[in-house]
């Protein structure tokens, strides 16, 4: 009788037979292929999208794949789950059968029975909710949508994206305009091609997977500027006709300032024309950056209530432009890869998200979206949710970025302990440090201005991305000005930083104090979510209806052991309401406590809160002992 062990060994020495006995190779093409793509979007408005793909296979088995790590997502999120349809035939129309890799969702085999031109078509199911992928989706209603070409297309495995070719057309609903930084392809006189389908340049597969396309009935195109560096423009469709603006809408001169601000603060494009691609609707919420264009969205008012703080688009359209530079055209090296499939090492998006979070913040003001009194208490509230982020004490930011893309979602529950993407916000506060480090250090001779100068034109404009290490940084920012600058950024990222906050807001000539009034931005970030916000003070959100969001560990309302969805019924005896319970927490310093009656899973109970420092919100103080380096950080660059 053979023992355990050996029954084991010539099982799997059987298993690994048969495997050898049904292995079938993958080919791959020999020569950098050029694929035709179509795209049918006439469905859009009843939430599907075609999509034809024609290539070149080799005879026998080969595999082609479906973008899995999106450009801009920073993980391996592609939009695959909503694919409603895909068939593969030969040039004769025959049906040629395939087979999806059960190891890697995003790969398919083709089984190909003579070299040749094979046609692979898919359907898309568009409009989906996704948190994770909602701006890398097609989007369709009756009057418009969006076109993200990642969502209905295949690329041959093997060669790499920048070697593939790619030769695009669109068919759009009938009377529909589009925008998209593709170039329609002219004829040899310069007239456009005939007929219904939009037919554009060949470009790289790398290329074309990074423009993508708006559409509808009612979209207008508005040139922004036309500099020496680029040509600027703005496409923007809308559900309905009036929400598209005018050309001399008073809302489009900051568009235009934010222009010629970029390129004052970068001193060099590395595109000849760039678009802002805006689709105006309430029923989608995007936001997404590309090499020469952004893929944005904002509520169908933008442009008819005049009320920019209260849409978001003020600090989204800044943020997008300068991931142009930031994060597209300069990358970090580990974030440049062959494919769409090879994973992607995300460590350095403390400098791809955090940096450009710092510059939209300065471009927002400096463009004039925002007044500076506003930018300066989105510092003091960015400074306050570093605070509450308890999480900070056992998860350093590197670890953030470098696991980033599954930090988008999870638990609701207790999230100021596990941290979110925090390599956005705190990151910028990093960049305020440096820029107010390099001020201090020099008297103001040298910024991160100046840095943006070395570092956002180094490589040639003509490259789809430019790959980055921290050695760079360092060495620019030490040519600027001599410190030891590698070790204050391994304190700040690399290592668990505790109750220990950035030193930009101090070293810029202003403090973190307190008042008693909410500011404008916290007004109307409280309007837009329906809430309260008083994590200042007790340590807590509240809605209308008396729901509580999350705790802040260590608070009044966690030591009173609240709970985020429980609901408040009462405040002191009485039926709650906000203004009460907000005036119960304006009388603690004379009381020191409230008594709040709270249902948790239809169990009342009585809770004691005992907190005694009144309504308290985080602010920016003026700290006259220092140079008021933030006031010229903010200033504008141009007339």
């Amino acid at each position: 009788m053979l023992d355990p062990m050996n029954r084991i060994s010539l099982a799997s020495i059987a298993v690994l037979l048969i495997a050898l006995a049904t292995f079938v190779p993958v080919r791959h093409a020999s020569a950098a292929p050029v694929i035709d793509v179509l795209i049918d979007g006439r469905e859009l408005p009843r939430r599907l999208l075609h999509g034809r793909t024609t290539l070149e296979l080799p005879a026998g088995r080969s595999a082609v794949l479906y973008v899995k790590w999106v450009p801009g997502i920073h993980g391996p999120r592609g939009p695959v789950e909503n694919v409603a349809g895909f068939e593969v035939r030969s040039a004769a129309g025959e049906v040629v059968p395939w087979e999806r890799d059960w190891s890697d969702p995003f790969r398919f085999f083709i089984d190909a029975p003579a070299a040749g031109r094979y046609t692979i078509s898919l359907s898309y199911i568009t409009n989906q909710p996704s948190t994770n992928s909602r701006s890398i989706d097609s989007f369709g209603y009756p009057n418009q949508g969006v076109i993200n070409a990642n969502t209905v297309v295949v690329y041959p495995e093997g060669p790499s994206v920048q070697e593939i070719e790619v030769r695009p057309r669109f068919l759009l609903p009938d009377g529909w305009k589009h925008g998209t930084a593709l170039k329609e392809s002219r004829d040899e006189r310069g007239r456009k091609a005939n007929g219904d389908t939009l037919v554009f340049e060949t470009v790289t597969f790398e290329d074309y997977i990074d423009k993508p396309l708006i559409a509808g009935r009612w979209l207008k195109t508005i040139e922004l500027a036309n500099t020496k560096n680029a040509h600027w423009y703005l496409h923007v469709s809308a559900d309905e006709a009036e929400s598209i603006p005018d050309d001399n809408d008073s809302l489009i001169a900051p568009i235009r300032k934010l222009c010629l601000e970029t390129e004052a603060l970068f001193t060099r494009t590395h595109f000849a024309d760039y678009h802002f691609l805006l689709s105006l609707s309430d029923h989608h919420s995007l936001g997404i950056e590309h090499r020469n264009s952004s893929l944005n969205s904002d509520k169908a008012d933008t442009f008819l209530d005049k009320a920019w703080i209260e849409t978001g688009i003020e600090t989204l359209l800044p943020h997008e432009v300068v991931h142009a530079w930031c994060g597209k055209y300069r990358r970090p090296a580990g974030m440049i890869t062959r494919d769409y499939q090879e994973p992607k090492e995300t460590g350095e998006l403390w400098v791809y998200e955090g940096l450009d979070d710092y510059l939209d913040r300065l471009l927002t003001c400096r463009a004039g979206f925002r007044e500076p009194e506003i930018t300066r208490s989105e510092f003091a509230y960015g400074m306050a949710t570093l605070i509450h982020q308890k999480g900070r004490a056992w998860r350093p930011l590197y670890d953030t970025a470098s696991s980033g893309w599954i930090l988008r979602g999870g638990s609701t529950y207790w999230t100021w302990l596990r941290r979110g993407q925090d390599y956005y916000n705190e990151g910028a506060y990093i960049w305020l440090e440096i820029d107010a480090r390099l001020r201090e250090m020099t008297n103001g001779a040298k910024t991160l201005d100046d840095f943006c100068a070395r570092f956002f034109t180094h490589g040639d404009p003509n490259a789809h991305a430019v790959g980055f290490d921290r050695a760079e940084i360092v060495a620019i920012l030490n040519d600027l000005a001599p410190f030891d600058w590698a070790a204050l950024i391994a304190e700040r990222v690399d290592r668990v930083s505790g109750e220990k906050l950035p030193e930009g807001i101090e070293r810029a000539g202003w403090k973190l104090g307190w008042t008693d009034k909410p500011s404008l931005l916290v007004k109307t970030i409280e309007k837009i979510y329906k809430y309260s916000r008083l994590y200042d003070s007790v340590g807590f959100t509240v809605d209308k209806e008396g729901k509580i969001g999350s705790i802040v560990p260590g608070s009044a309302a966690d030591r009173a052991g609240l709970l985020k969805d429980m609901v408040i019924l009462g405040v002191d005896g009485r039926r709650f309401a906000s203004d009460r319970l907000i005036d119960a927490i304006k009388g603690t310093p004379a009381s020191g406590r409230f008594e709040l009656l709270v249902d948790e899973a239809e169990r009342l109970r009585n809770v004691t809160v005992t907190y005694g420092d009144g309504l308290r919100y985080y602010a920016l103080e003026r700290d006259e002992s220092k140079t008021d380096w933030l006031s010229e950080i903010l200033k504008p660059r141009t007339k």
